[in-house]
């Protein structure tokens, strides 16, 4: 069975229309796009990968990995992405803690939700409170060297 699953199916036509359109929606703002990704890391299901590919030649842009998983022939963001700033694993100490995880010269991308609260997000979404400690740990920590946030 795919990754997707047995009912699940999708047009790569119609999926990289809508991927290139968001890019293009994007850019229409005057942003310049760093890299490409999704939401759940939904751009490394194997067969959505193609898609990818086409739209980081036609754009020039890195992919983000889903962990230490990249799609090949797409230059990657990183050479990881760590997933366990999140919920419990927020600690004030977390990034002068990094390095005891990370070997000498990897780049790494930290998956972080930071964000001010309002009635939409505490609407929307289990994960809340939180983000604010998210938010003053990324805005406050001052990070060991050689470690940069992007």
């Amino acid at each position: 069975m795919s990754e997707l699953g047995k009912k699940e199916k999708v047009s790569l036509t119609e999926l990289e229309k809508e991927w290139t359109a968001q890019v293009e929606r994007f850019i229409e703002t005057g942003l310049k796009p760093t890299h490409l990704d999704s939401h759940h890391h939904i751009h490394t299901i194997v067969e959505l990968q193609s898609v990818v590919r086409k739209l980081s030649k036609k754009f020039g842009l890195p992919v983000r990995r889903n962990g230490r998983i990249s799609i090949e022939g797409v230059e990657p963001t990183a050479d990881i992405s760590i997933f366990d700033f999140y919920s419990e694993g927020v600690k004030e100490d977390y990034f002068a803690m990094l390095s005891n995880q990370l070997e000498d010269g990897i780049t790494a991308e930290i998956m972080c939700h930071p964000a001010y609260l309002d009635k939409t997000l505490l609407n929307l979404s289990s994960y809340t409170f939180k983000r604010l400690t998210e938010l003053e740990i990324l805005t406050s920590t001052i990070l060991p060297d050689p470690l940069v946030l992007l």
